[in-house]
């Protein structure tokens, strides 16, 4: 059964429309005729996960060349973001111009985006550190594609992402570029997405084909909500495999951990147990604290090798040994004098 959310009205015409494509780079469909109903709500907390671009009120609020209407796809799943993550605080507000968080919505946001020359000009969002000196609550992680965009892959990538705090914003595979926040994953794999231009909440009811595999990864003030719990507790755990070829020192003799590995293994929350491959100390995967060693004082001393996850955190400790320079006495010698001549 497909749930219709209250107080959003969508017409054939409109679900043609996100099929063909809603972009933040072009303007994919003429909508500038479509009109939508004014929601008459108590408080911006009513409405938010139901924001629609296509809204009257803010509708053609521009966006470079274009406006919220016809490419604010995007801006509206992050406006829909900075609410669910309760990310918007006085800063926010005064950064864009409003007094109080009931005047706030996705107009609003392209607004302060236009103030902060946030958009190209054909709407696309120009920066992505735009939305960080808006909102300073939320951070942007990163722009990236699912390794798998299947029913069960990307469920389970998705999980893994919310588990870690991050709030995700997604391309649906709808043949054009149109973006949805992806509010929810159940414990079957269904998707629970806050579309801007539907009314539909499963992803896959509205867009047979999933996602398109694009997704911005955000954090805010408040973690995503998440139906299924982690499957398992998460572990990390940091082993020395061989000790650095030099663990001894003389005295001047600057630390060197050539030849030292590490093994890295834990659970994780979605995927369970793990173990990955015994790698060099140098190999970048983990921070190295040598501040305790000075070469030039003889003693024994802790090098600590870090490494975290988003869901855990592991250390290990070994030592190295820095000694005086051993004095070589000058063998003992008996000095014996040899007269020779004659007499």
């Amino acid at each position: 059964m497909i749930k219709i959310k209250y107080g959003k009205f969508i017409s054939l015409i409109i679900a043609v429309a996100v099929i063909l494509g809603c972009t933040v780079n072009a303007v994919a469909v003429d909508v500038n005729n479509i009109s939508m109903p004014k929601i008459a709500t108590s408080s911006v907390y009513d409405e938010y996960l139901e924001w629609s671009q296509l809204d009257n009120r803010w509708g053609n609020t521009p966006m470079g060349n274009s406006n919220v209407r016809n490419v604010g796809c995007l801006i509206t799943s992050i406006a829909i973001m900075a609410m669910h993550s309760g990310s918007i605080d006085d800063t926010a507000l005064e950064n864009m111009d409003i007094s109080d968080i009931e005047q706030f919505n996705p107009g609003v946001l392209a607004n302060a985006y236009t103030k902060y020359n946030g958009f190209t000009s054909n709407g696309a969002i120009a920066l992505w550190s735009t939305l960080h000196s808006i909102i300073p609550n939320i951070d942007f992680g990163w722009d990236s594609y699912f390794d798998d965009v299947s029913f069960d892959g990307a469920a389970k990538e998705l999980r893994k992402l919310m588990n870690g705090g991050w709030h995700i914003i997604a391309r649906v595979n709808n043949g054009g570029s149109h973006w949805v926040y992806i509010e929810n994953v159940d414990e079957y794999g269904n998707i629970r997405m806050c579309d801007p231009a539907s009314s539909i909440s499963n992803l896959y009811s509205m867009y047979p084909y999933g996602l398109h595999g694009e997704y911005w990864a955000v954090r805010g003030t408040d973690l995503p909500d998440i139906d299924c719990n982690p499957l398992y507790d998460g572990e990390l755990s940091l082993e020395i495999s061989d000790l650095p070829e030099k663990t001894v020192y003389q005295q001047g003799e600057w630390l060197d951990l050539s030849g030292g590995t590490f093994l890295l293994s834990g659970v994780d929350p979605v995927e369970g147990r793990w173990t990955d491959n015994v790698s060099p100390i140098y190999a970048g995967k983990i921070t190295i604290d040598a501040s305790d060693f000075d070469p030039y004082t003889a003693g024994t001393y802790n090098i600590e090798l870090r490494t975290w996850t988003n869901y855990a955190e592991a250390s290990a400790v070994f030592q190295v040994t820095v000694v005086e320079p051993e004095i070589t006495e000058p063998p003992d010698s008996e000095t014996t004098t040899e007269t020779t001549g004659n007499t």
